[in-house]
């Protein structure tokens, strides 16, 4: 559903991406886990359910908000390989 076009920002613990949504034909910000650093133990985002746990748990709460100043969120998703990610309106 979401075609990445490009990499938008890079913060401590995700990534965004430029990405089309498909279904609806519009750009989003789509946010995923960034992946663990090189000898932390684990070879996967999702080998972290600690981690995991607080990137759905800051997607929900900005999704819960509603304000002018504060940039909604679409779509909290998990992909077949467990990776989650959520998209957010695209603000330049």
């Amino acid at each position: 559903r979401y075609q990445v076009k490009r990499e938008f920002a890079r913060g401590g613990m995700g990534l965004i991406w430029v990405a089309l949504d498909s279904a609806v034909g519009r750009e989003v910000a789509l946010k995923e886990l960034l992946p663990p650093k090189l000898g932390s133990g684990t070879s996967r985002v999702t080998d972290s359910p600690e981690l995991v746990e607080r990137f759905l748990r800051e997607a929900k709460v900005t999704g819960q908000l509603e304000h002018p100043n504060i940039v909604p969120v679409y779509e909290i998703a998990t992909r077949e390989d467990g990776s989650v990610f959520y998209t957010m309106k695209l603000v330049r």
